[in-house]
């Protein structure tokens, strides 16, 4: 675009005065040739929609962070026992972690032959030919000659913010030059809550239980167990949580020394510090309270229902929210589940913008299983397997304390599981069966509101549904025991 800079005609200027007033006054006309080159055109699914639209607005953020946001390929399709972003493939099925791109050019008419189109990526993630995994894509195609991509699939394999680049070349004496870049920016996340289950008498694990992560298939159904906190670990004539003596306006008990009925969580946020996006952590109600430590010393959930954050603090920072601790506070048997929720957003005031989230639901157990080994035995991991229930007799294989291995699998499981010895019960009985079928007997250690007495029966093989447990007053007890004469691995 001409600017005219002075008023009137510059006679200074003859080179440019000259031919614009003769082609004005003559008709005389030169007309300008604009030369549109060939360029090429890269798109994601920028504003994580689900659909690649190649719109206008996809266009315009895709070069801004976070961009695309991809999984990291942490499962395990393929059932190998690894994490697949460390497989090569090929699958049988598509693997859903892998996001498509699309690739095209721009003035189709134009005749490319001979050049070549580059991609390039940045660490954190790797370009496929397939969903399946059949190959790793080729990074460079000489058009003519190869078959270059119109879609291709990205696979996180790296929590970071790569780009993917496209670069349309032509030849040149000295090699290729660029005509066109285009490029489209992605955030490979690993977002996540880690449940475990209960410790037991503790206050910590391996007392008898090992620390037991909670499957990912069961986080939402049916979630995952936890006590109602109605006991008093620090013995201080205060319920952990006061509102099990129908106190509600009684302080909260805090720094509780002995503290074991509170649910770890870890929380990964990955990467720590992305562009372009906040971490926020919620609950749907105030059945749950949630603590950065297992004694109840800092609250982070407890007050309010969120909490927001940029980034988490490493551990041992006074913000520390890496492990979180969460405690079942609802007395009301009519409350049956209450979920803890961390999102990504890209603003953080608005629910609206999750991107990305993870999410635990939480129930009260309504029932508790007791474990008594035979004479003799404990419930102590002595040959460090990660079982409780050890071999009886080295030189036979399946000689294991068996009801201690019934009590693990409970565990495991989801169950509520406490394990003693059996000369924990009351008189210190040893070296008789600890249990009679259908009587009575005295529990040691049994906590979690019982107020009464419990009838001790003989725990059957399944899963038998118990009705809801009332608050404070009784709970369900299924208990079983081990003899010290013969195998009890079978239900």
């Amino acid at each position: 675009y001409p600017e005219g800079t002075n008023c009137g005609v510059n006679p200074g200027h003859p080179d440019f005065t000259a031919p614009l007033v003769d082609a004005l006054l003559t008709g005389n006309k030169q007309t300008p040739t604009l030369h549109i080159l060939p360029s090429v055109d890269i798109d994601i699914d920028s504003d994580n929609n689900g659909t690649i639209e190649r719109s206008e607005l996809e266009d315009k953020i895709e070069t801004t962070a976070p961009g695309k946001l991809i999984a990291l390929n942490k499962d395990d399709d393929d059932e190998n026992g690894a994490a697949d972003y460390g497989d090569d493939g090929p699958y049988a099925e598509n693997d859903d972690d892998l996001v498509p791109v699309k690739l095209s050019y721009e003035d189709v008419d134009a005749d490319l032959t001979g050049m070549q189109l580059k991609l390039s990526h940045g660490a954190g993630v790797e370009l496929w030919t397939t969903q399946k995994k059949d190959a790793p894509l080729s990074l460079e195609f000489t058009i003519g000659l190869d078959t270059d991509p119109t879609t291709f699939y990205a696979e996180g394999t790296g929590t970071a913010q790569p780009s993917i680049t496209a670069s349309l070349q032509k030849p040149d004496p000295t090699g290729f030059i660029a005509l066109h870049v285009d490029e489209v920016v992605t955030t490979v996340m690993d977002l996540g809550l880690q449940a475990y289950r209960p410790q037991s008498e503790g206050p910590d694990y391996n007392a008898p239980f090992p620390k037991t992560p909670v499957p990912y298939a069961s986080e939402a159904d049916p979630g995952v167990g936890i006590r109602r906190n109605g006991d008093d670990d620090d013995g201080d004539s205060l319920a952990d949580d006061p509102s099990c003596n129908g106190s509600d306006n009684r302080p909260e008990d805090t720094g509780i020394t002995g503290e074991n009925d509170l649910i770890e969580v870890l929380v990964t946020t990955l990467p720590v510090s992305p562009n372009g996006l906040t971490y926020v952590l919620r609950r749907t109600n105030d059945n749950i309270n949630v603590w950065d430590n297992s004694n109840k010393s800092n609250a982070v959930l407890v007050s309010s229902n969120t909490r927001t954050f940029t980034v988490l603090s490493p551990p041992g920072d006074p913000d520390d929210l890496v492990t979180l601790w969460v405690e079942w506070v609802s007395m009301d048997a009519a409350q049956t589940e209450s979920h803890l929720v961390l999102e990504a957003r890209t603003d953080a005031t608005d629910p609206q913008s999750v991107v990305a989230a993870d999410t635990l639901r939480f129930y009260p157990f309504t029932s508790v299983v007791i474990a008594f080994g035979g004479d003799n035995q404990s419930p102590i991991d002595e040959d460090g397997d990660g079982r409780m229930s050890d071999p009886r007799d080295p030189d036979v294989a399946e000689d294991h304390e068996g009801a201690f291995d019934i009590a693990q699998d409970l565990y495991e499981a989801g169950w509520d599981v406490h394990a003693y010895n059996e000369n924990v019960l009351d008189g210190g009985i040893t070296g008789t069966a600890p249990y009679q079928e259908g009587g009575r007997v005295g529990l040691a250690g049994v906590r979690s509101c019982v107020r009464s007495s419990a009838r001790m029966t003989l725990l059957k093989t399944g899963r038998k549904a118990l009705p809801p447990a009332k608050p404070c007053q009784r709970l369900n007890v299924s208990a079983f025991a081990g003899r010290s004469d013969s195998d009890t691995r079978s239900r």
